[in-house]
């Protein structure tokens, strides 16, 4: 018995209405969850919100509360040199204590690094045992790649989770109306395979619908 001979009889119990499309796509995952590797649900640097070592509690107040993070990586000089990782419930405490000038490297805790070639099961292991919520992951270069937290682990099995005041994103295959798709660069390819019934080679360097056009 192969992996994908498994898949298949999952897609057969589909189409005989056996188990819902939603419960399909949660059972994929879950087999494939050794296979996914964390840059692939990964949050990249581009979008990582990020504050520097030496700004100070009462400069971020606003940006911190703007932007909601409960966990926020901390940069030495440069945006992609993570030093650590503050936790925003520390710096609304030393605001309300009267410590609004407490630099930001006084309160960060030391960050955890990881492989983008990480498998996301291997991850849920160490966030698991090591009682984390959020890592820094690292390409192969040593540089910063992105961040991944428990809610993008779960996110991978559930599907999207929305906070009650968080704006919708796109989701990462959405239909047309003329039959066409429009597919998200990010989307994974395994998702790709399961939406289009399509057998693109899921590899190492291409593990996206855009790392696989590139």
């Amino acid at each position: 018995l192969t992996l994908e001979g498994v898949l298949h009889v999952v897609d057969l119990a589909e189409d005989t209405g056996v188990l819902e499309n939603d419960k399909t796509r949660m059972m994929k995952s879950i087999i494939r969850f050794s296979d996914v590797t964390v840059q692939t649900i990964m949050t990249h640097r581009m979008k990582v919100f990020s504050l520097e070592a030496d700004e100070t509690v009462g400069a971020v107040l606003d940006r911190v509360q703007e932007e909601g993070y409960s966990r926020i990586p901390v940069y030495d000089d440069n945006p992609e040199n993570i030093v650590g990782v503050v936790l925003a419930k520390d710096i609304w405490k030393s605001h309300f204590q009267g410590r609004p000038g407490t630099p930001l490297r006084r309160l960060m805790i030391a960050p955890v690094f990881v492989s983008g070639n990480m498998s996301v099961y291997r991850l849920l292991s160490i966030l698991k045992k090591e009682k984390l919520n959020q890592v820094i992951v690292l390409d192969e270069y040593g540089g910063l790649a992105g961040i991944v937290t428990y809610e993008d682990l779960i996110e991978e099995i559930l599907g999207e989770i929305y906070d009650e005041d968080e704006e919708k994103g796109r989701e990462k295959i959405t239909p047309n109306p003329d039959g066409s798709f429009q597919i998200l660069g990010d989307a994974p390819l395994y998702l790709v395979n399961d939406v289009l019934d399509t057998r693109f080679p899921i590899r190492k360097g291409s593990q996206t619908l855009g790392g696989f056009l590139l």
